[in-house]
């Protein structure tokens, strides 16, 4: 499926569709529609390297959560390392290793010795460098402890308890967000709600880069 087939024009308003009017209440079920809808696409063009994405995502999605939750850096290493030699052997064989067993093959003729070289007799799956090296950041990102794995859905809003506990904040001081508008709310029954795409939005504005190292 590419961009300016007819396929195309049809499968996009059906997902632009499902997810602002038909999904639009569930954050949980908006980001199911969207990673379906991904697959879905990937799919359309050859199904068979489906599983190799599936088996990427999931593998990233999994050591991330065992690096999160191990006891010691021993264990977070392991992990660590397990995802990134995966996704690099599998970059490597699918991209790499045909390039490199003729050019051996090439060298070798050259000093007079011929073998015959054993290639992979498929084509590129498509986007592999890019959902490899996505993948590989999101490792890395967890690994730097610069973020962490969402294991629970998102819920969208937030009562005012737990904002101040996400925030670190005293009552006091969530009542100057609200009436600065730094945070909306919403009141229903007494009870304030937030959005938590508000607060994402709050917490990234004073957002301090740091640089730190990727071994520690």
């Amino acid at each position: 499926m590419i961009f300016n087939s007819l396929d195309f024009a049809l499968f996009l308003p059906i997902v632009f569709i499902l997810y602002w009017f038909v999904t639009n209440k569930s954050l949980t079920l908006q980001n199911i529609l969207l990673l379906v809808s991904s697959y879905f696409f990937y799919a359309f063009w050859d199904p068979r390297f489906l599983l190799l994405l599936m088996f990427s995502t999931f593998l990233d999605y999994f050591t991330g959560i065992r690096m999160h939750d191990a006891n010691g850096q021993k264990w977070r290493k392991f992990w660590f390392w397990l995802s990134i030699s995966v996704n690099v052997g599998f970059l490597a064989v699918f991209k790499y290793y045909n390039f490199f067993a003729e050019s051996f093959a090439g060298l070798l003729e050259n000093v007079g010795l011929h073998v015959d070289v054993w290639t992979l007799q498929i084509i590129l799956p498509v986007g592999i460098s890019f959902y490899t090296f996505h993948g590989l950041s999101y490792v890395i990102d967890i690994y730097k402890e610069l973020l962490k794995p969402n294991i629970q859905p998102t819920k969208q809003w937030l009562k005012s308890k737990e904002v101040r506990k996400l925030l670190n904040i005293s009552p006091g001081t969530l009542q100057t967000l609200r009436i600065n508008k730094t945070l909306s709310y919403t009141k229903i029954g007494g009870i304030l709600y937030y959005n938590n795409a508000d607060i994402e939005k709050l917490l990234s504005a004073n957002k301090v880069t740091a640089t730190p190292t990727l071994f520690k």
